[in-house]
């Protein structure tokens, strides 16, 4: 049963390659062998990428005689990397595998269901680690003439390494499982999960180049302190040099670590997989209230944002970037006025806080909810145009859901980067005035193109987010318009002010053109739709 359930698990994990998600049918042959080679060869340029950066950290380390620094540094960018490809795939893969009613419904223990999902997330795990750790092994073999036994421990540790990527991943799973079990939103969990470990991916990959540059200019200091604070990782180090001693320490660091994960994950884990089945329900007080035909559209719109985790990532990526640009610069302020205040860039001090608007109108059309709106109807799109609800009033909730969504971030991000930049009152009212209004168009435009190019045979809502040409076409707009009214700032010179009323009369217009389409034609066009 346990090679059964494994097989399972190996044939979820390479589903994409053989299943087409926008289509719901199975791959072509032709299309399957592209998928797999194309995830092959991005597989190989990063494996070349860690070759490239083991040679030159080992010709810095090795006359030295610190090669176990050189297996410490490759050993946390390993583990790193592998907990970060897995571990979007580990709380999936554990605890809500689409067949647990199945499962927990036969006559199978738990630990053998574990076990079976344990393994497939270890080699998912393992696969990401080696990508960047067998290149370091290479590298090491080739500058440093390893010998036999060398060889022989570090291809052990690759596979002892892949249990310590394992733990991390099930820890952090367990984190998730246990917050989702608290929290109501589960779509909050994952696009909180997802935002944390994006900008601990970016701060490591911003901070690595400096601290690897910092380690090898003062290898002996770092080393000194490394052996005090870092107790696992040097003897991990240490040992795939050929240490005996620390091969033990380090093996048994990691065996027990992984013990302890396992003896809390056993005792937790058939509770968390069938949470949702287990949960006592509660009485609830209902308010009832009456409301107005397009604000129940807005609420609707709404509570379909909060309730997907791939909608609030893909389109709400741009509301967490506005607000952390206005923290960026009130933070930096004095750096961005002292950079400006330079003679040579001087000229260009009255034209920035028009550039930071058009940026954070940029950001805006990256998170325009309206542009999949219509496709994410999908097949229930029919229930949508039973209703004793006009057209318009669909427009104009859909239009206000998405004005909603981006107007409280990107006022956030203005009033923040108006006080790091001190900017007076009338550039903050037109920097308010622009952004709202391009708010209003962008929602408009997006909704159009949505209207035009639209898809509601999807079998996953990522389709109609991810693979949309509406939602491309509504971000390249909107990027497109950053760089004409960027160009034309550079290209000619006028007060600030002109170009914040250029750019009003513009946007204005082409809002105006929008409103008139979507009441005359684009009514035509929803009502034709099916």
């Amino acid at each position: 049963m346990f090679k059964v359930l494994l097989r399972k698990q190996f044939m979820e994990i390479n589903k994409f390659y053989f299943h087409n998600a926008k289509t719901g049918e199975r791959r072509s042959k032709k299309s399957s062998t592209g998928q797999i080679v194309l995830f092959a060869f991005i597989m190989l340029f990063v494996s070349f990428s860690f070759f490239g950066i083991g040679t030159g950290l080992i010709d810095a380390f090795h006359p030295m005689g610190l090669d176990w620094l050189y297996f410490f540094i490759m050993a946390l960018i390993s583990i790193m990397f592998g907990a970060f490809g897995s571990v979007f795939n580990t709380y999936a893969s554990l605890y809500k595998s689409g067949d647990n009613d199945l499962l927990f419904s036969l006559p199978i223990k738990p630990d053998i269901i574990m076990a079976s999902r344990l393994v497939s997330v270890y080699f998912m795990g393992l696969m990401y680690e080696a990508v960047a750790f067998v290149p370091a092994v290479l590298a090491y073999w080739i500058n440093a003439q390893a010998d036999i036994f060398d060889c022989i421990v570090q291809v052990m540790m690759i596979f002892v390494v892949g249990l310590l990527v394992l733990a991390i991943s099930v820890a952090l799973g367990y984190v998730v499982a246990v917050l989702s079990e608290k929290i109501k939103s589960k779509a909050f969990i994952s696009i909180l999960s997802s935002l944390l470990i994006l900008v601990l991916y970016y701060f490591i990959y911003f901070k690595a180049n400096n601290l690897i540059s910092a380690v090898v200019e003062n290898s002996e200091y770092y080393a000194d302190k490394i052996k005090k604070s870092a107790f696992l990782f040097y003897h991990l180090g240490n040992g795939m040099t050929g240490n005996v001693k620390s091969i033990l320490i380090s093996c048994s660091v990691i065996f027990l670590f992984c013990a302890i994960v396992y003896l809390v994950l056993r005792k937790s884990f058939f509770r968390l997989s069938t949470v949702s089945e287990h949960k006592k329900s509660k009485k609830k007080k209902y308010k009832y209230f009456a409301s107005t035909q397009k604000n129940a559209v807005v609420y609707k719109e709404l509570r379909r944002f909060c309730n997907s985790s791939v909608y609030m990532m893909n389109m709400g990526l741009g509301l967490v970037f506005m607000i952390a640009s206005g923290i960026a610069a009130l933070v930096k302020s004095d750096y961005i006025i002292d950079f400006f205040a330079d003679e040579e860039l001087s000229s260009l001090s009255g034209i920035v806080p028009f550039l930071a608007a058009i940026i954070v109108t940029m950001l805006c059309g990256m998170s325009c909810v309206t542009a999949p709106s219509i496709s994410l109807e999908g097949r229930n799109f029919w229930l949508l145009k039973s209703l004793p609800v006009s057209p318009k009033i669909i427009f104009d909730g859909k239009i206000k859901a998405n004005t909603l969504l981006s107007t409280v971030p990107s006022v956030i991000s203005i009033a923040l980067i108006s006080v790091a930049l001190k900017y007076n009152i009338i550039i903050t009212v037109l920097s308010f005035g622009y952004v709202f209004l391009f708010i209003r168009f962008i929602g408009r435009f997006g909704l159009i193109m949505n209207l035009k190019s639209n898809n509601m045979e999807w079998t996953s809502e990522a389709v109609p987010i991810k693979q949309s040409m509406s939602v491309f076409v509504t971000m390249l707009v909107s990027f497109v318009m950053v760089l004409l009214f960027a160009g034309l700032t550079f290209a000619v010179t006028l007060d600030p002010i002109i170009y914040y009323v250029i750019a009003i009369v513009i946007v204005a217009f082409l809002d105006f053109v929008c409103l008139k389409w979507l009441n005359t034609k684009g009514v035509e066009k929803f009502n034709s739709l099916v």
